[in-house]
């Protein structure tokens, strides 16, 4: 507990604050972890090895533009049957509502900061990832292939090194911010 008390002093923020929002990650998220098969991983291995497996010098291809489009198609495809098996796993169901909500609790948990606003009829979303070129290419594509699989609608994602930014209909915005809770299994 004075563990927890100085932690609160160095955000400061209150204990009961701090232990809320252990509490709640626990809840919406870290739970799931080994039942999931999922693990940490330090955002400077995960930005090093995805900027290296899209570098010539690594990668020993004739055309490396075409290998690194087809590897980063291939993850957001392996990682949008991730989020189907977890959406379906959490929390019973399949569909673009309940995948976007996992991503978005996933991006929550990972210290990745997404912010949105109203412009018009249109919702926009900055995902601030920090963990470079590679990983904002590897996310432009999974949700190109969520919206791809799940959608009729169209999104074009616009990247940047560290930040993804796109846009949505407004009838995605209850989607995208009612990520309730996590159901048991």
């Amino acid at each position: 507990m004075n563990e927890l008390r100085r932690e609160a002093l160095r955000n400061d923020v209150s204990t009961n604050f701090l232990v809320n929002q252990i509490l709640k990650k626990y809840v919406t998220w870290k739970r799931y972890e080994t039942v999931t098969g999922m693990m940490p991983v330090p955002k400077t291995i995960l930005s090093f090895v995805v900027d290296r497996a899209m570098t010539p010098n690594y990668v020993q291809v004739k055309d490396i533009e075409s290998f690194s489009k087809t590897m980063v198609r291939r993850a957001a495809e392996i990682a949008f049957e991730g989020l189907m098996d977890l959406a379906a796993g959490l929390k019973a169901k399949v569909d673009l509502q309940t995948v976007l909500s996992v991503l978005w609790q996933y991006a929550e948990v990972c210290d990745i900061k997404c912010v949105s606003k109203v412009e018009g009829n249109r919702q926009i979303f900055i995902v601030r990832h920090n963990l470079g070129m590679g990983w904002s290419l590897f996310m432009e594509e999974l949700i190109s292939v969520i919206f791809q699989r799940l959608s009729e609608d169209k999104v074009e994602p616009k990247v940047m090194p560290n930040t993804l930014v796109f846009e949505l209909p407004l009838k995605y915005v209850e989607l995208m911010h009612n990520s309730s809770e996590l159901e048991s299994p």
